[in-house]
């Protein structure tokens, strides 16, 4: 079992140009047998390899025993000189218990991994929870992604464990008279693994003898279609991706109506969370066909939120918007070289000779003007502009359905006025009518867009 996780931690070393010696491990060590026998054997390789280690444990007060098995923790890590990093967990409600606690640990296991600078985060899922995931999976009528079962890499996590099974980690500690915490929990059938695991999983595999190699099988099927998929949709993201700035990214509403549900799911995680970095929640498969069917069949307008993403379909584009519902509206500020606004920013020059230009990106202003002040701002109830070209009063919310301007675009789309509130400039629409003196001094504002 040494020999396998060394094997196993010395290609997770290499894959990220590291040598084993050099590489630091960050075990999560909840006392029990499978975190025990795992720290046992790192604590053997540290004697060897000088390898950099820690602990970390996790109290979420979920029985009488709690108290102890941090003890054991402790206690553990002291004797062993291994750096612990204990912390407690309280929870409001005990209804979708394991989830939350799944969540809020792996979160606490990041942040501690970098401020303390482990290259990885170790857990002990053997083979038997793979089986109870898959299995549990397939009762569900999961998708096939859902029926890969428990990752072996994710992020800076790695399950060295998940081709062992608990019977192996049985005989380990007994021929090592290694000892743990046996947690309490671990028998109430009234949590649903539990259940599977002490209950239907053993009976299933008495009834059909093939099923565990049929588990396995399943799980290694779907890791390579996996790959495949994600390999498919790297290529196709840079034809189906328009345009992405921090919060915002413009798909390609056809393309991705081609994608089956899988394909879709995976999109949104890997290229629209990865893009505006933020972290999807784990979504139900019903989510995911109600998402599949508002990309098919929603009109102009209409709206789709996933966690802090809103997705909002505009004619062959769907926007999708990072916190959109908390979206700042930029207060109205005076217009200055290098303004920053939204995805853009304005560069004003001087300039001694008039020189107008056609360019609705370019707004050439007297000097006069520019100095008694120039502002920006969003569109407001009612405003109006007179047209450069047609000298006639243009609706800015015609103008804007006119350009086919998205919500959100309408949203953070820059007016130019003056102090009087006078609307100048809707930059990269339309210029407004102003009286020039050939003579005059003028500054040319350039709207510059990211």
């Amino acid at each position: 079992m040494l020999r396998l996780l060394i094997g196993k931690l010395k290609k997770y070393s290499t894959e990220c140009k590291l040598e084993l010696e050099e590489t630091s491990f960050l075990l999560s060590f909840s006392g029990g047998i499978d975190s025990t026998i795992m720290a046992s054997l790192l604590l053997e390789m540290r004697n060897v390899l000088k390898i950099k280690l820690g602990f970390a444990h996790f109290n979420h007060h979920a029985h009488n025993k709690s108290g102890q098995l941090e003890n054991f923790c402790i206690k553990y890590s002291h004797d062993n000189d291994v750096v612990l990093h204990p912390h407690e967990l309280f929870f409001d409600s005990q209804r979708n218990f394991e989830a939350c606690a799944r969540e809020k640990r792996y979160t606490i296991l990041n942040k501690i991994a970098v401020k303390y600078a482990y290259d990885f985060i170790l857990t002990a899922h053997h083979q038997d929870d793979q089986l109870e995931t898959v299995y549990m999976k397939k009762l569900d009528g999961a998708d096939w992604i859902s029926q890969i079962g428990i990752r072996e890499k994710m992020g800076k996590l790695r399950r060295p464990f998940l081709d062992i099974s608990k019977d192996e980690i049985k005989v380990y500690a007994k021929h090592n008279n290694i000892t743990w915490f046996e947690d309490p929990t671990n028998s109430n059938i009234s949590i649903r693994r539990n259940k599977i695991r002490h209950v239907q999983l053993p009976l299933a595999l008495q009834k059909d003898a093939r099923l565990k190699e049929s588990l396995l099988i399943t799980v290694q099927k779907n890791v390579l279609k996996l790959k495949d998929t994600e390999q498919k949709l790297k290529k196709e993201q840079a034809r189906i991706i328009k345009y992405h700035s921090k919060n915002n990214i413009h798909i390609n509403r056809k393309e991705i109506q081609r994608y089956n549900l899988e394909e879709l799911k995976l999109f949104t995680y890997n290229s629209v969370a990865l893009l505006l970095k933020i972290k999807l929640t784990k979504q139900s498969g019903g989510l995911w066909r109600e998402f599949k069917s508002f990309i098919n069949k929603s009109k102009t307008g209409s709206i789709f939120r996933i966690d802090s993403l809103t997705f909002i379909i505009n004619r062959d584009e769907v926007d999708a918007i990072n916190g959109y519902d908390n979206l700042k509206i930029l207060e109205k500020s005076r217009l200055s070289n290098n303004l920053p606004w939204y995805s853009g920013k304005f560069q004003i020059s001087n300039h001694n000779k008039l020189d107008l230009s056609y360019s609705k990106n370019i707004f050439i202003v007297p000097h006069a003007i520019y100095q008694d002040g120039l502002f920006i701002r969003t569109l407001e109830h009612g405003d109006r502009i007179i047209s450069s070209t047609s000298k006639k009063h243009v609706s800015l919310s015609d103008l804007y359905i006119n350009n086919k301007l998205s919500k959100y675009k309408k949203l953070i789309q820059p007016v130019i006025v003056d102090n009087n509130d006078r609307i100048f400039w809707i930059p990269g629409l339309l210029h407004g009518h102003i009286n020039y003196n050939k003579n005059d001094k003028v500054k040319v504002i350039n709207w510059m867009q990211r």
